[in-house]
């Protein structure tokens, strides 16, 4: 089962059952294109440290998204695009627009607020659903490894975050 704690239950139910592996890897698909996305928004930033924060997860995310297209492609493992990765995707592009017209400092804090809220769901979404989910081992080996690249994120967009205060 996935939470997607940012749709609202008028437009998504809360809970719904993973279509297998091809979904899961939809939406990990999907996760490292939104932070790609994210990351080229942090260029925005005049703060250096979210603009190489923003550098980091566009190059990360890249070899995450280049690997997994390379897994699904050697795996055989398709693509299911379905109305959660659709929804997903257009819950980041509404995210990434309610921040996109602020300046300095106040976009600054609303880009790693809105970090910090996404790459938690993600964590979650991948120890609750994702991980136990998967099928392919190859998969799992490749979601543990980007799990372990997007709790960094989260602990470098927390430390950004502090320095504000």
């Amino acid at each position: 089962m996935i939470v997607f704690s940012g749709l609202s239950h008028a437009t998504y139910p809360a809970v719904v059952p993973l279509q297998g592996d091809g979904e899961i890897i939809a939406l990990v698909r999907a996760v490292n294109e939104m932070e790609i996305n994210a990351g080229t928004a942090a260029s925005k930033s005049e703060n250096t440290k979210i603009r190489n924060f923003g550098e980091l997860m566009v190059k990360r995310r890249r070899q995450s998204l280049s690997q997994i297209m390379a897994l699904s492609e050697k795996n055989k493992i398709a693509f299911i695009e379905t109305e959660m990765v659709r929804l997903l995707r257009e819950k980041s592009s509404r995210e990434l627009a309610s921040i996109e017209l602020l300046s300095d400092k106040a976009f600054d804090i609303s880009y790693t607020d809105l970090m910090i809220t996404d790459l938690t769901e993600v964590l979650v979404q991948m120890d609750r659903d994702f991980i136990p989910s998967v099928k392919n081992m190859k998969l799992k080996i490749q979601l543990k490894l980007l799990r372990f690249f997007v709790a960094r994120h989260l602990k470098k967009a927390r430390k950004i975050r502090e320095s504000f205060k």
